[in-house]
């Protein structure tokens, strides 16, 4: 889930922004450790939360 929910949203940005180009390879590669930083934020506060 970590990695997939980062992976589906570049993967659908990329498609959503096909006119103008897409995202690049960098701009993909950074979108995807950002927001794979953020899933597991947010996963280590759901378990310490519990």
């Amino acid at each position: 889930m970590v990695l997939l929910f980062p992976v589906i949203t570049v993967a659908l940005l990329n498609v959503v922004l096909r006119k103008r180009g897409g995202i690049g390879a960098g701009w993909g590669g950074a979108l995807v450790v950002a927001l794979a930083g953020v899933m597991a934020v947010l996963v280590i506060f759901d378990k310490v939360r519990l």
